[in-house]
């Protein structure tokens, strides 16, 4: 076997009998039933995980066999690695992902650094509320937090707000250029543009030279 591969404990028991009938059965690999009756009853934290609020949607419809070999294979017994598998169905995020001209390295690498394979009490089966995810590789912008005034977006946990995530056309993932980013928020800051005279790195839209970004 592959280094990290798993085998299905029946399967490396020798206890085909687990999940076949010897002779026949109503459904195709001679299965002795659905996956309520023949992964749910090993695998109990299946029913807890799918009354969480984010639930992965074949994990929700117990359609274990998308994502999983039933007789074994790479670490988590997962028909293909991650992020492979993944872009099976997420097409849309594996092109943009592709065509990104600044990546996301996490996005890249593997997409259970942030998410979540079966289900989560967060968005989009992220693993951690808010930051959480974001603050686990950048720890200087967790540190930035301690400061006595903390850009509103982050101090709610919104990187997202001003980041795009999987991958961007601009520097730091940002989706947006100054100060068009930083408009869409300051209304009054965006009223003043028309005025004749205007402090420089206001006119030139360079938000950043003067204020920190988080």
């Amino acid at each position: 076997a592959a280094a990290g591969a798993l085998v299905h404990a029946p399967v490396a028991a020798g206890d085909c009998l687990f999940c076949h009938a010897p002779h026949q059965a109503e459904r195709g690999g001679l299965l002795r039933g659905d996956a309520e009756a023949l992964c749910v009853p090993c695998h109990q934290d299946a029913r807890e995980q799918a009354k969480l609020a984010s639930v992965h949607a074949p994990f929700k419809l117990l359609e274990c066999g998308e994502c999983h070999q039933p007789h074994g294979g790479t670490p988590g017994m997962l028909r293909q690695a991650d992020p492979a598998l993944c872009m099976r169905c997420h097409a849309g995020v594996q092109e943009k992902i592709q065509k990104a001209a600044v990546a996301h390295p996490p996005a890249q690498a593997a997409c259970s650094t942030c998410h979540a394979g079966h289900a989560t009490q967060e968005h989009a089966l992220l693993k951690q509320a808010g930051s959480g995810v974001c603050l686990g590789c950048h720890g200087d912008v967790e540190a930035q937090l301690k400061q006595p005034f903390v850009h509103e977006p982050i101090a709610a946990g919104a990187c997202a707000a001003c980041h795009e995530v999987h991958g961007g056309a601009r520097q730091d993932l940002l989706a947006q250029e100054q100060p068009r980013l930083c408009l869409e928020c300051h209304r009054q800051q965006s009223e003043q543009r028309t005025l004749q005279a205007q402090h420089q790195p206001f006119a030139d839209g360079t938000c950043t030279t003067c204020h920190a970004a988080h």
